[in-house]
C-alpha cells in the first residue's frame, strides 16, 4: 500500500510540473511576441530576449525549490534557504554596486 501512495504522489507531482511548464511556456511566448512587436531597435530586441530567458530560468529555479520542499515536507527549511540565497546574492553584488 505504501508503494502505491508513493507512486501516486510522484505521478501527481509529474502532472503538476508538466502543466505548470506548459502554462509558463505559453505565457512567456505570448509575452515575448507582444514585447518584440513593440521593440524598435536591435538593442531593444536583444534586451527583450535576455529578459525573457532570465524570467524563464528564475521561474524554473523557484518552481524546483518549491517542488523539492513540498516533496520533502519540510517547509521551515524553505525560509532558511531563501534567507541564505538572499544573503549570498547580497554579498555577491555588494562589490559591483559599491564601485
Amino acid at each position: 500500500m505504501e508503494i502505491e501512495g508513493e507512486i501516486l504522489l510522484l505521478l501527481r507531482l509529474f502532472i503538476v510540473v508538466l502543466v505548470t511548464f506548459l502554462v509558463l511556456s505559453l505565457i512567456l511566448s505570448l509575452l515575448k511576441k507582444k514585447l518584440l512587436m513593440k521593440a524598435k531597435t536591435k538593442k531593444q530586441r536583444s534586451n527583450i530576449l535576455l529578459f525573457i530567458s532570465m524570467v524563464k530560468y528564475v521561474f524554473i529555479l523557484i518552481f524546483l525549490i518549491v517542488l523539492a520542499f513540498s516533496y520533502s515536507g519540510s517547509w521551515a527549511e524553505l525560509g532558511l534557504v531563501a534567507g541564505l540565497l538572499t544573503a549570498a546574492a547580497g554579498l555577491a553584488l555588494s562589490k559591483p554596486l559599491s564601485g
